[in-house]
């Protein structure tokens, strides 16, 4: 009996042995990953955006763009208040989640999209840019400057408040800033996805 345990101790340390080893190099990886892609260089905000983007099985980004789009929005959102009484899908809006959907809602989170004549992650059109440039007097670069999501969401929010100050309603000046016929439901779709990202990761009182 006890020989037979003996060589049953004898199977048993090699797969310890095994485990150990695998479990050290999981270890290893993960470290390894987190020294390449450190959280706490991201804001809990940027956290929060960062993986819902991992969450959503559409969205093609790079483990890198996800980082540059969260910290793109969370900037961008200091910038920008909303008219009083402003709803998304029957909740008090929370900015950065109002600016990661328009990226979901508009393109998808394709970083150079180019359809339609639409222009980076926002797809802003050609003549939006013409007209921020020369309300700044200044040349955005096609080739590279345009796909910056700072730059994209810069423009977008420049261009967006100033609707917003004429008069207009988020909703409106969402469909002034994109050229998007009155009749559209794309507001409808863009309140769809907040309301689901709102229930996600903001807690009911």
């Amino acid at each position: 009996m006890l020989a037979r345990y003996k060589y049953l101790g004898l199977l048993i340390f090699p797969l310890v042995i095994l485990f150990l080893s695998w479990l050290e190099a999981d270890t290893r990886f993960s470290r390894d990953l987190s020294g390449f892609f450190p959280s706490d260089l991201l804001s809990k905000k940027e956290r929060v955006l960062y993986f819902l983007g991992n969450e959503d099985k559409e969205n093609k980004l790079s483990q890198r763009q996800k980082k540059d789009l969260a910290s793109a929005i969370v900037r961008s959102a200091q910038r920008l208040p909303l008219p009083d009484g402003t709803l998304l899908g029957g909740f008090s809006p929370n900015i950065e989640l109002f600016l990661y959907t328009w990226a979901k809602n508009r393109t998808n989170f394709s970083a150079f999209a180019s359809k339609s004549n639409r222009i980076g992650i926002l797809g802003l059109s050609p003549e939006k840019i013409k007209l921020l440039e020369s309300k700044a007097g200044a040349t955005i670069d096609r080739n590279f400057d345009i796909y910056n999501f700072n730059i994209q969401y810069k423009i977008a929010l420049i261009l967006y408040k100033e609707l917003l100050s004429s008069g207009l309603n988020a909703k409106d000046a969402y469909y002034a800033l994109f050229d998007i016929p009155s009749n559209s439901n794309d507001w409808e779709r863009l309140e769809t996805f907040y309301a689901e990202l709102h229930k996600k990761v903001i807690p009911e009182n």
